[in-house]
């Protein structure tokens, strides 16, 4: 056992720097995150950011064409409408189911899907992120007990990008 009268220090000095560090370390630190991250704004630009980028994947993706038979005579130019008239609108459509059973549209559609499951998930990964961050009390809890002098994160957004993209917080629906 520790004998308090044997050191330099007096006892109850030790005793109120183990009850403050309990008190900013496990009430005060996460407060001070939760709301330090809040105010940043970060959570709203984080879903915006993860639902821009999922929508502009998703739009990256070719869509089948749509186009008829008089659509390809007028720009042709001086063309008969009895082209269209004599199966060529039966071929455009042929051509059409071709680009339909093309195997890349199927993977294509996955994408699509894909992307619109992340992007919907945004709130839930940007969630993860925040409390991955404010998960370190004891760093937060100096923040808080130092008059946020000490402690903290250097780079908030940096610590909050990078907790986004850490394994912690990869959803086993994106795969």
């Amino acid at each position: 056992m520790l004998d308090l009268n044997s050191l330099n220090i007096p006892g109850g000095v030790i005793v109120a720097g183990v009850a403050v560090a309990a008190v900013f370390g496990v009430g005060l630190g996460p407060l001070v995150a939760d709301r330090t991250i809040a105010m940043s704004g970060w959570a709203a630009t984080c879903e915006e950011g993860l639902r821009t980028n999922q929508s502009s994947k998703s739009q990256s993706t070719s869509q089948t064409p749509d186009f008829s038979c008089g659509d390809i005579i007028d720009a042709i130019g001086n063309g008969s409408d009895t082209l269209c008239d004599l199966g060529g609108d039966t071929l455009i459509s042929l051509l059409k189911l071709g680009t339909q059973l093309d195997p890349q549209a199927a993977l294509r559609e996955r994408e699509a899907i894909r992307a619109a499951r992340i992007a919907d998930l945004a709130p839930t990964k940007c969630a993860c992120a925040a409390k991955t961050v404010a998960s370190d009390k004891w760093s937060w809890g100096l923040h808080a007990a130092t008059g946020r002098l000490i402690g903290g994160p250097t780079d908030l957004s940096r610590d909050l990008t990078q907790a986004l993209h850490s394994p912690a917080c990869a959803m086993k629906l994106e795969e």
